[in-house]
């Protein structure tokens, strides 16, 4: 257990499964058995980006958690450069220490907000995974129409974003789903829901 600037960090083990939470809610978790297992199901279907791009080279996740979609990223796709922005310096010391998150030639974490990570990166990415959460709520500023914008001029022409939104497609638990929706077509009229 720690307390950063951000969060109630707690790391626990339990029947094989290292979990990460931020206060009570769990944000990675770890097989412990078989580390590369993806074991929150959203994060398999961050895979279906590489279906939509020939022959990606440079992919940014924002966010990082345990560290676990980075990662196999790394492992799958070995010519791949991967940057991560995570906002908490001490999240990305628990990733190290407690999830196998190695950084190496093609992939290095920073400890940095992903708005300002963006505006500062010279880079230019074919795949931008947006997976970035307090406890249980994605930071505001990475859901307004200005921030798509930035996202969108640092992809490349054929790059796209994938991003990790909590809640319902529809029904009353499906308000925020919807408003980032809308508002993430306002600068990116092609989209897939899964």
């Amino acid at each position: 257990k720690k307390d950063s600037l951000y969060h109630h960090i707690v790391v626990t083990d339990d029947d094989g499964l290292r979990t990460l939470r931020f206060d009570r809610l769990r944000q990675s978790a770890m097989d412990l058995n078989e580390p590369d297992r993806m074991v929150f199901h959203y994060t398999q279907y961050l895979h279906l980006a590489m279906a939509f791009h020939n022959t990606p080279q440079r992919v940014l996740f924002i966010g990082l958690g345990g560290g676990s979609a980075p990662k196999r990223f790394h492992r799958d796709y070995p010519t791949l450069q991967i940057d991560v922005a995570e906002l908490d310096p001490e999240v990305v010391s628990v990733a190290k220490r407690y999830f196998m998150f190695q950084e190496s030639e093609r992939m290095r974490a920073q400890a940095v907000d992903g708005r300002i990570f963006l505006q500062k990166t010279l880079h230019r990415y074919d795949v931008i995974v947006l997976d970035a959460y307090y406890a249980d709520a994605i930071p505001f500023h990475l859901s307004t129409r200005e921030f798509f914008q930035e996202l969108k001029a640092k992809l490349t022409p054929t790059g796209f974003l994938v991003s990790n939104i909590i809640g319902s497609v529809q029904g009353s638990d499906s308000k925020l789903f919807r408003s980032i929706l809308k508002t993430l077509q306002t600068e990116f009229p092609q989209t897939y829901v899964f």
